[in-house]
């Protein structure tokens, strides 16, 4: 058993918080209320909630960032700049794009010629599924969030290990590989697991000290 309150000692400044959709007002009103009192400076919410959200967090320093879905479909990204342009123009200050790690390079290349206008002085993160990607494609997946930028990676594992290892052994297998260079933050997204978010923690402790600046962890509301 981990010794929950340490680990949150240890990591308070790497917080994150995921906000699920579909919460209503005060809900959203309280949330708000947690980040401000927790000094949590991130929030991801649904593109529906962003000005609620806004309207609470103006006057804050707390990111907000909007969550996407890229569906696969690179062809469609003039639809999908359309609606992280209006998020924009809502209050938030990023966007999440959840990307199919096989789409990954058709996605780079239809978003690469647009990156600039579409996300000035906002933040674009990359969020993919950790059991999509192999051992031995984590520079080919560096390489492809280099070319658009990405302020920071998203890296999601909320299914159960197919291996007690297998966890462990994805996140040394990044290590081995991720350069500071690579976004402004490394997030984490392991569904308030927080046996994975000790592991990551130590692991990277051990490995790569100089990326503890730079870890996130999103938790949810009731974390």
């Amino acid at each position: 058993m981990i010794d929950q309150e340490t680990l949150f000692s240890e990591i308070q400044n790497n917080l994150a918080l995921d906000c699920p959709a579909g919460m209503d007002t005060n809900d959203l009103i309280r949330i708000a209320g947690t980040m401000i009192e927790r000094n949590i400076p991130v929030i991801s919410v649904s593109p529906a909630d962003v000005a609620t959200m806004w309207t609470w967090l103006e006057k804050s320093m707390i990111k907000i960032i909007a969550r996407f879905d890229a569906g696969g479909c690179a062809s469609d990204i003039s639809s999908l700049s359309e609606q992280i342009n209006a998020v924009f123009k809502k209050g938030a200050h990023g966007a999440r794009i959840f990307v199919n790690v096989c789409d990954l390079p058709d996605f780079v290349s239809a978003l690469a010629p647009i990156r600039e206008d579409l996300f000035f002085n906002k933040d674009l993160m990359i969020d993919l599924d950790m059991c999509e990607i192999g051992p031995d494609e984590w520079p080919q997946i560096c390489e492809q969030l280099n070319k658009i930028r990405a302020n920071a990676i998203i890296l999601n594992y909320n299914k159960p290990a197919k291996r007690a290892d297998d966890f462990v052994g994805r996140i040394y297998g990044l290590m081995t590989v991720i350069a500071p260079e690579i976004g402004d933050n490394l997030y984490f997204e392991t569904g308030n697991d927080f046996n994975r978010i000790e592991q990551v923690w130590r692991l990277v402790e051990k490995m790569r000290p100089e990326l503890t600046g730079m870890l996130r962890f999103f938790v949810g509301n009731k974390a």
